[in-house]
């Protein structure tokens, strides 16, 4: 009897013609995309694929060594691949129940090798690099056409095929992205159009893929990918082919139902520009995985906010790898946009964004998988700009390094909205209990320490902050950071929650990194 492999074996080479898959998939560019990424599942587990597909589809599959055959194969099964239902809010973190490659991934006719929750994280992990089945001649096509343009190259792709309404640049914002974008980049535009469709400007650095070169095939449009520097793109094939490569990516998802957790897979090196108005509240559970980042307003897109994102991913990563580009982007607004906040009682500027772009520089460059502890949890919504969301933005910084966030807060209900708001964040722990007695006991080095417990109205935070310092001393390191939140610098003293432990911390051999609203102190 032959038996199929559970979810993550792998099946013998000995297996007989239970373990041969016969597909036709005759679906689009950007469904072929992902499917090769499901397909690559079952070839992990030793299943041989034939398949039949469109001529001008088949480089999509050309990594997975599937036997192309006819339309009249014996036992040809026909692949559906269902458009996904609508997220909610209430299921918006359990992406194989609404991702369109998610409800796919298993299913009639492909055999059962796990449920699609079981193999999700597995499928949007999974890397495929076409690069060595790209042929020399469409290499040298694509190098002879880019040979003398400005660098660098930035391919431009607003029209796609299908739900036009729902996710094509007007011609109107493309034009004005053209501009932002020539004001910023010093390179080239290529506009990717195949069907006459889209926006053309009349400009040395703007260059449309049919009126200056040619119409190209997959496998050249893969070698273009290769050699250019950026692809800017609404939901189409070409941004899912992308996949496929290395090439930096900009995701435009203009709606709802062109929303990046519901079409697309996730991918390190791409960031998915969505509206703030109408996607926000699924963006607080979705946006780490998917590396969102919000263009202002209620619908549509600000041209010079995508301009600038461009700019950014061409400048290359501040914070991360440059595998994680698309992550970067994301913290990048977080720190540098959301962190500005108002002024107050301790200060009329409240620069928070100078403080922890200095403290996450210096933590990436000190350590592989920090060790983060804070004291004080956040408490409200989104609240970047009033009291900076820490516990949210340092999450962010370990889930993305492999680290660790220990907050702990006196307030339970506190410790309920933190654990609530970092579920997407792994690594990261929040306790209920007295912020001293809690880092007196801690057991690990630490890394980092925020000190943000106690607010400056109440009597005694000053002595609290420096209680909670000598605490964490067992467990701070010569090469530890200590960041003190709400600590400005005013008539040859400090002022709010480090009156009295930075002095304290300076007495004792440590110095200034930084101050401004916050100031963080270091030994070395």
């Amino acid at each position: 009897m032959n038996v199929e492999p559970k979810s993550g074996e792998i099946a013998s080479k000995d297996d007989d013609k239970s373990m041969e898959l016969n597909l036709w998939f005759d679906h689009g560019l950007g469904d072929c995309a992902n499917f090769a990424h499901v397909l690559e599942l079952y070839k992990r587990r030793g299943y041989r694929i034939n398949l039949h597909c469109a001529d001008d589809k088949a480089a999509a599959f050309s990594a997975q060594g599937v036997a192309r055959i006819p339309v009249d194969h014996p036992n040809l099964q026909y692949v559906y691949f269902c458009e996904s239902p609508d997220p909610s809010i209430e299921t918006a973190d359990q992406y194989w129940l609404y991702n369109k490659v998610g409800i796919n991934v298993t299913g009639s006719p492909l055999p059962a090798i796990g449920t699609s929750e079981e193999l999700w994280e597995e499928l949007y992990s999974t890397k495929i690099d076409v690069s060595p089945w790209i042929i020399d001649e469409s290499r040298k096509s694509v190098a002879d056409f880019l040979e003398d343009l400005p660098k660098p190259i930035v391919l431009i792709h607003s029209m796609g095929n299908t739900s036009p309404d729902q996710k094509n640049i007007p011609e109107d914002t493309a034009i004005e992205l053209y501009r932002q974008l020539l004001d910023r980049i010093g390179g080239t535009l290529v506009l990717l159009d195949w069907d006459n469709r889209v926006a053309r400007m009349a400009n040395w650095r703007v260059r449309h893929m049919v009126d200056d070169w040619k119409w190209i095939d997959v496998t050249t449009l893969l070698a273009l990918f290769q050699q250019c520097d950026l692809l800017i793109s609404v939901d189409s094939g070409p941004l899912h082919l992308s996949r496929l490569t290395d090439i930096p990516v900009v995701g435009l998802y203009p709606s709802l139902t062109k929303y990046p957790g519901r079409v697309s897979l996730p991918r390190g090196r791409t960031v998915n520009i969505v509206p703030h108005g109408i996607t926000h509240e699924l963006n607080k559970k979705t946006r780490i995985l998917f590396n969102i980042v919000e263009s202002p307003g209620y619908n549509g897109f600000e041209p010079s906010f995508i301009a600038d994102v461009a700019a950014q991913m061409l400048s290359g990563p501040r914070y991360l790898a440059s595998d994680q580009l698309g992550a970067d982007m994301q913290l990048q607004q977080f720190v540098l946009d959301w962190e500005r906040g108002h002024g107050n009682s301790l200060s009329q500027y409240i620069d928070r964004h100078l403080g922890f772009d200095k403290l996450i520089k210096e933590v990436l460059k000190r350590f592989d998988r920090p060790v983060i502890v804070e004291t004080g949890c956040i408490r409200g919504e989104e609240d970047w700009r009033g009291a900076g969301y820490s516990t949210y933005l340092l999450g962010t910084v370990a889930h993305r390094t492999g680290g660790e966030l220990h907050s702990v807060d006196n307030n339970f209900e506190n410790c309920a909205f933190a654990r609530s708001a970092t579920r997407e964040l792994r690594g990261v722990s929040i306790t209920h209990g007295d912020s001293v007695d809690f880092l007196a006991k801690f057991k690990s080095k630490i890394d980092i320490l925020l000190i943000d417990s106690m607010d400056t109205e109440i009597p005694g935070h000053e002595q609290h902050a420096l209680n909670e310092v000598t605490a964490a001393l067992h467990a701070l390191h010569e090469n530890s950071i200590v960041i003190f939140d709400d600590t400005p610098y005013r008539a040859k003293k400090f002022t709010g929650k480090g009156t009295l432990a930075v002095p304290w911390l300076l007495e004792n051999g440590w110095k200034i990194l930084h101050s401004g609203y916050q100031t963080i102190c270091v030994r070395l």
